[in-house]
């Protein structure tokens, strides 16, 4: 099929001289350029390849209206695509759906075996889109995005690798959304996203993380300053893997993302990349926890920062404090507060930030600059006032000063 042909898989409206027949079947359809395949009342599509624009709408339920059609000089039946439709009240199945391209998958209803490709140039960002109320089960993301909205499934595995990624939307149920997520390589990304402001959950049942665990806007390795987010907990039953989260944190106001693991690899090490607003308000005192582990960790460290985590003039590092990773004031004492310090206190004195210490040291430039200047004088004054008591050679020696600076 190729231009904006229509292929109707199941019964549709009624359209002039087309009744399509209920619970049909179709085999190995190849969609091009802007073309489209609709799979509804029980219709199953096996095989199906999608490429260019190409869209496929699994489980498409028909609005109640008959959609307007006409027919054009050469017989050819005109199609008006039909109003936005109410997701997860028909049905339909798509079994071993290949995207291409920039091809998209709609799934309101079942998609087995789901595969978005690269294609034979590298291009293209193909698009899976798992509706409310919809299942993907056996999903393979090679390049492009896999987006599983809130009341959506992933059931099966979940693998991605290369560019690939799968978003997955927060609620507030707390829901099992994926069954088993496998981040294969350093660029693949599971994707956390929310639009509420308060309780956004996300489960996932096993996550073998070897790629990026990313908490909305959060990019690893951007030194992009976050002034506000919405916080999202992501509890995981089963998590190995050597991959990095990237995560919010304001821990000033005590709030920030959360990661909750019952079952830890003994094997997983994780680094944490941690984005903050390193102008916000902070105190050396001040402690945020940003992973549990019920279960299976033996290490402190298992979980690591991957950057500098500098706010409210301070640096902060991470520690083991029980079964949570804590940020924390780094101070001048190597030992720390010890393995399971309390959280509630942390001794003051923290190291202050590169940034403040540049500060502090500028504001001593112009006291340390005149402090010289009125020495020298000084020195000159009282050679000045003391008369030569012999003919002979004769020096006076001066010890400096700035060295007591140093002093603490």
């Amino acid at each position: 099929m190729t231009g904006k042909s229509l292929m109707l898989v199941g019964q549709g409206p009624k359209f002039t001289g087309m009744f399509p027949q209920d619970s049909p079947k179709s085999f190995n359809t190849v969609l091009h350029d802007q073309s489209r395949e609709i799979i509804s009342n029980k219709g199953t599509a096996t095989g199906t390849k999608l490429y260019g624009e190409s869209v496929q709408d699994v489980g498409y339920n028909w609005p109640t209206e008959t959609t307007r059609s006409s027919v054009s000089s050469g017989g050819d039946i005109e199609i008006v695509p039909p109003p936005p439709v109410t997701p997860g009240k028909s049905t339909g199945t798509a079994i071993n759906t290949e995207l291409y391209d920039n091809s998209r998958q709609n799934v309101y209803y079942l998609a087995e075996n789901t595969s978005l490709k690269l294609n034979a140039t590298g291009g293209g960002t193909p698009l899976q889109y798992v509706y409310n109320g919809a299942i993907t089960n056996n999903t393979t993301v090679e390049t492009g995005f896999s987006i599983i909205a809130k009341g959506g499934k992933a059931t099966g595995v979940m693998n991605i690798s290369g560019s690939g990624s799968v978003m997955l939307e927060a609620s507030a149920d707390n829901a099992l959304i994926a069954e088993n997520v496998t981040l294969n390589d350093s660029d693949s990304r599971l994707i956390l996203y929310t639009a509420d402001t308060t309780n956004n959950q996300v489960t996932v049942g096993h996550l073998i993380n070897n790629g990026i665990t990313q908490f909305s806007d959060v990019i690893a390795g951007s030194t992009q300053e976050i002034n506000s987010f919405n916080p999202v907990t992501l509890n995981v039953d089963n998590l190995s893997g050597n991959g990095t989260f990237a995560m919010h944190a304001d821990i000033g106001a005590g709030i920030g993302d959360y990661l909750q693991v019952n079952q830890l690899a003994g094997s997983s090490e994780n680094k944490l990349f941690i984005a903050n607003n390193g102008a916000a308000k902070a105190k050396d005192t001040d402690v945020l926890s940003m992973v549990n582990v019920e279960n299976g960790a033996t290490d402190a460290g298992q979980f690591t920062l991957a950057n500098t985590v500098e706010q409210g003039g301070y640096q902060y590092g991470l520690r083991k404090n029980g079964n949570e990773w804590e940020l924390y004031a780094l101070t001048d004492n190597p030992e720390g507060p010890g393995p399971n310090p309390d959280p509630g206190e942390n001794g003051g004195g923290g190291n202050i930030t590169t940034t403040a210490d540049a500060g502090a040291n500028f504001l001593n430039i112009g006291y340390l600059m005149n402090y010289a200047d009125t020495q020298t004088l000084m020195q000159r004054m009282g050679d000045l006032r003391q008369d030569n008591q012999h003919g002979n050679m004769w020096f006076r020696g001066f010890a400096g000063k700035f060295n007591s600076f140093l002093r603490r």
